[in-house]
């Protein structure tokens, strides 16, 4: 999940969704909001080469719960967790099909 605010930079949230929820694993700071994408292996090298913080689980309880709060109230919440499950199966058996109309 990625947030950004022009000429801010970027925030990357990276979560797993698992069992309805989402989980935050880490969440790091970027000045330049094309990091936080990283579309090139360049760009991925940078990034991962760059300090990304501490594990999400060692940083202070009430900043964890804002951050999570922060999400809930964006529509990243339990419904979303839910949902993506199907659309990957729906989007899975499309690809599919049009694999083998292909062949």
């Amino acid at each position: 999940i990625t947030v950004e605010k022009p000429s801010n930079g970027a925030l990357l949230i990276q979560t797993v969704a698992q069992d309805g929820l989402f989980q935050i694993e880490e969440v790091s700071y970027f000045n330049k909001s094309d990091l936080a994408h990283a579309q090139t292996a360049e760009k991925d090298w940078t990034r991962q080469s760059m300090y990304a913080g501490p594990p999400f689980e060692n940083l202070d309880e009430d900043l964890q719960t804002f951050l999570e709060r922060y999400l809930d109230e964006r529509g990243i919440n339990a419904e979303l967790a839910n949902m993506i499950p199907d659309y990957i199966q729906v989007k899975e058996q499309k690809e599919y099909v049009r694999w083998l109309e292909s062949t």
